[in-house]
């Protein structure tokens, strides 16, 4: 965030009812659609595979904002830990894939001209599509598409009075392509990565020093995620499940605003172009029914 009311580098933060059909149950057409219905269910149940992962993490930021000329302008570094877990449905080639991921932890922040520290809040959901375009010798290839949301808070300085307590929000979309290679009957090894493209992303602002909070709207930038995964079958329906991760994601450089006290100008405020650079890892267990 930068002020022009403020010294260069100080910040900180806080602040349907159901339908009833029973009137036309006997109908011949609600008859043969409920029918159609259970046989289509009977089709997919004999051929699903579903699986379920839950892992402790760990997250490694590497942020960083820079002023219009281009130059560094403040950062922030360190990891946090979280949860994630996640879920796929399979049906032939075809899939949906889940994930959510929760961190939460304080890194180091350093300005121009000031060093503190940022308690950090990021949440994460994202949703795919799939389906299998290669198949052979215990490899496949899948391409995927999907759409996420992030909600990622920072708190810079808590109890500093010129604090700043940021909330940024985000939808997603993503297109990606997932490589995975059996090695035999209990190992594999897959790489995914996607390209992602933040949707109508946002910030919001809460001063500690009394001015009125704002939201600022931010510049779309595409980013991409890479990761790995290895997963080791302990027994049947039971797998170990490693995941290394590497993800990137740009903001624009928001619109000057006017900042205002009580409705009052009292300067001008915007948010500077950011860069994340943020590097995770995952350890759980992997449920599943079929093959992993």
């Amino acid at each position: 965030m930068h002020r022009n009311t403020d010294a260069a580098g100080t910040r900180g933060g806080p602040e349907g009812p159901p339908r009833c059909i029973s009137a036309t149950k006997n109908h011949p057409f609600i008859r043969l659609l409920l029918t159609t219905c259970l046989l289509l269910t009977a089709d997919l149940q004999a051929q699903e595979r579903w699986s379920a992962w839950l892992a402790g993490s760990a997250l490694d930021i590497d942020y960083t904002e820079f002023d219009d000329s281009g130059a560094w302008f403040n950062a922030e570094d360190g990891w946090i830990g979280g949860i994630e877990t996640g879920a796929e449905f399979r049906h032939d080639d075809w899939s949906v894939h889940t994930t959510l991921g929760w961190w939460k932890g304080t890194v180091d922040y350093s300005s121009r001209t000031a060093t503190a520290e940022t308690d950090e809040e990021i949440l994460d959901f994202h949703v795919r599509a799939g389906r299998v375009m290669f198949r052979q010798h215990g490899t496949t290839m899948q391409l995927n598409a999907g759409l996420g949301y992030r909600d990622w808070q920072r708190d810079i300085a808590p109890g500093n009075p010129a604090a700043l307590y940021e909330t940024y929000t985000w939808a997603y979309g993503s297109l990606g392509l997932q490589l995975r290679k059996e090695f035999n009957a209990r190992t594999a090894l897959s790489a995914d990565v996607h390209i992602s493209r933040p949707l109508n992303p946002e910030i919001k602002v809460n001063f500690a020093a009394g001015n009125d909070p704002v939201t600022l709207d931010l510049g779309e930038e595409n980013g991409f995620r890479l990761a790995l995964a290895v997963e080791h079958r302990l027994q049947p329906g039971l797998s170990l499940r490693i995941s290394p991760w590497y993800e990137a994601w740009d903001l624009g450089r928001s619109p000057t605003v006017t900042l205002t006290q009580n409705g009052m100008p009292v300067g001008f405020v915007n948010e500077p172009r950011s860069e994340t650079r943020n590097i995770g890892i995952s350890l759980g267990l992997k449920w599943y029914s079929g093959t992993p």
